[in-house]
């Protein structure tokens, strides 16, 4: 059985009138209403876009990238437990521009130092963070959609149904493609140990 989330007053089922309180007032662009779903949600949106883009700074943009455009687009939203949904692919898709937008830049990263994985201050790392940037070089090396389902069951511990909702998937879908991106992730890792 799959631990409650942290966030289990916005994912449950039925939520209660607290929550349909807040998401009509949000709906309606209450300002107060909407910091408290961007309080509720700022941790996981943020490590959804860390997670996938590999740069704590280029997380924080495009989780305030995907806040700005929920502020905007939460008319679409029917209930509360699906506004964490929405927002994970709202999470998911602007990090995939961020992504694209990216690519120019690598071709040249070799001349600017940009998108290395070394403290910018020379200090050593420690073993810890050596570890996760070893994850995050790893992460970067999958095509986005298999980084992403990674990254929803690994670190965000979505269940198979859930991601199938946010990714528009279907659960058998997603299971074959969750299979397929741990076995690329962990050739990718053996490679990168060599």
């Amino acid at each position: 059985m799959k631990p409650p989330c942290r966030f289990a007053e916005c994912c449950a089922e039925v939520p209660d009138s607290r929550d349909v309180q807040v998401l009509k007032q949000v709906q309606v662009h209450d300002p107060i209403a909407f910091h408290e779903v961007v309080e509720q949600l700022k941790g996981n949106v943020f490590s959804v876009s860390y997670a996938l883009l590999g740069n704590a700074s280029e997380a924080d943009v495009a989780a305030q990238k995907v806040f700005v455009r929920l502020y905007h687009t939460v008319g679409r939203v029917a209930q509360q437990h699906n506004l964490v949904k929405y927002a994970y692919r709202l999470a998911i898709d602007q990090c995939s521009v961020e992504l694209r937008l990216r690519r120019p830049r690598k071709l040249f990263g070799w001349l600017t130092g940009a998108g290395s994985m070394s403290d910018p201050n020379g200090l050593p790392e420690t073993d810890k963070s050596r570890g996760r940037a070893f994850v995050v070089r790893a992460l970067s090396k999958l095509p986005e959609k298999e980084r992403a389902l990674l990254v929803l069951k690994e670190v965000v511990d979505q269940t198979v149904e859930e991601i199938a909702d946010i990714m528009e998937l279907e659960p058998a879908a997603v299971r074959r493609r969750l299979s397929a991106a741990r076995q690329r992730f962990r050739t990718v890792c053996d490679q990168e140990l060599r």
